[in-house]
């Protein structure tokens, strides 16, 4: 059977302490020193990537912040360039309207002059006709056929000339 002898029993409990102190010493210490500096790494590593992550996240910020900026510029200068062109539009327009209105305005004082130096000639070339035709009625005899001939003839005198 078994026997518990005092002695052996005191050699194996100290046998085990002395295997538990040097476990504990040479395999647990060193295994939760490389766990804890694993840990620690881990550690680094996120928060690395937490700070890498806010500085990631600020440029974005300060990207959108620059492009809205840029884009605010822009549909500014858009607008004043609008105006300016719509105000160059006006002017341009303006300007042409004036000249037409001018060009008009000439055009029919000149069409005005025209047609007075016409009536003007019309008039000279009607007196002279009626000179003439009063210089062959007077150099001729008074006779009624006489002057239905020079009545005849001042006709197509007229419609000669006109």
């Amino acid at each position: 059977m078994l026997s518990l002898d005092l002695r052996t029993f005191i050699f194996t409990v100290i046998n085990v302490l002395v295997l538990v102190f040097f476990l504990y010493r040479f395999l647990f210490k060193p295994v939760r020193e490389i766990l804890a500096a694993r840990q620690n790494e881990l550690d680094n590593s996120y928060r690395e990537a937490e700070e890498a992550n806010q500085k990631a996240n600020a440029l974005k910020k300060q990207y959108e912040d620059t492009m809205a900026q840029v884009d605010a510029e822009r549909q500014e200068k858009l607008e004043k360039t609008r105006l300016q062109a719509t105000s160059e539009y006006d002017e341009i327009i303006g300007n042409a309207r004036e000249k037409a209105t001018k060009i008009i305005a000439d055009a029919k004082i000149e069409a005005q002059r025209q047609a007075e130096q016409k009536q003007h000639e019309m008039e000279e070339e009607v007196a002279m006709l009626v000179a003439k035709a009063a210089y062959k009625i007077a150099a001729s005899k008074d006779s009624v056929e006489n002057n239905q001939k020079l009545y005849d003839t001042f006709l197509e005198d007229a419609e000669k000339k006109g």
